[in-house]
């Protein structure tokens, strides 16, 4: 891997891994990263970093920029940063993963294949190194904006949904041993309903009915407070199965 964009931008060079200093340089860079092997238009770029008013000198700083990071990746002849007629393009080597993004895509499918097959021990494995790979928020130092934003909602979509498997799997072996954990997760602000019933459901496994129903009323009031909408058919249906239990 030759970037890592699962947190904080940063760079392998050499044997070890720095981050890029220079903010707009840093910018330029997460966004040929994520559209790497795409031809960016400077005009593109330009609107990129500087989003309101650019300076006249916006091309020429972008050139200068490019240089730059070339020097930081040892490409001083462009073979990862290509000229393009209309901009520049980054080229990801062939069958290497080029981001710690695609290490956890690719650890996220061995897993969901050991999850077919039963194997549930190599599942968690497979997971746990997944979500080990991270080391806080998408392109942390880099502004969420343009072309990087939906990147960043793709990811940490994924994250979640990683998280989400992980959990189901440790419900079933051992419910007890998740319920700190998911109280950490829902206790942040989170409307992820299907975390919340993931703790219902714990809850309940480990003859703590009255928390259950009590983590209900607590995530439904906020939904209706803040969003005006009621819970959906999986907190909706499990609640009342608690109340039948």
């Amino acid at each position: 891997m030759r970037f890592q964009i699962l947190g904080p931008l940063r760079v392998r060079c050499g044997q070890r891994w720095q981050p890029v200093s220079a903010a707009k340089q840093r910018h330029l860079l997460a966004v040929l990263v994520v559209r790497r092997d795409t031809a960016l238009p400077v005009t593109e770029l330009v609107g990129e970093l500087w989003p309101n008013q650019p300076p006249e000198t916006a091309p020429a700083l972008i050139r200068n920029y490019v240089m730059r990071l070339r020097r930081l990746l040892g490409d001083e002849d462009g073979p990862v940063i290509e000229r393009q007629s209309c901009g520049y393009r980054l080229i990801a080597p062939p069958g290497a993963a080029d981001t710690d993004a695609d290490a956890f895509g690719a650890a996220l499918e061995r897993a969901g294949e050991r999850l077919e097959h039963g194997e549930q021990n190599a599942a968690r494995a497979q997971l746990r190194g997944a979500l080990a790979l991270w080391r806080g928020e998408v392109l942390a130092d880099v502004p969420a904006t343009g072309m990087l934003a939906p990147v960043r909602a793709s990811l940490t979509e994924a994250r979640e949904v990683a998280r989400d498997r992980l959990i189901e799997s440790e419900l079933a072996r051992d419910a007890a041993a998740v319920v700190p954990e998911l109280r950490s997760l829902v206790g942040d602000g989170c409307l992820r309903e299907h975390r919340w019933a993931q703790l219902m459901r714990a809850l309940w496994l480990t003859g703590r009915r009255a928390e259950a129903l009590s983590c209900y009323r607590q995530i439904r009031s906020v939904l209706r407070e803040q969003h005006g909408i009621e819970p959906g058919p999986e907190l909706s249906d499990l609640h009342v199965r608690l109340l039948r239990a």
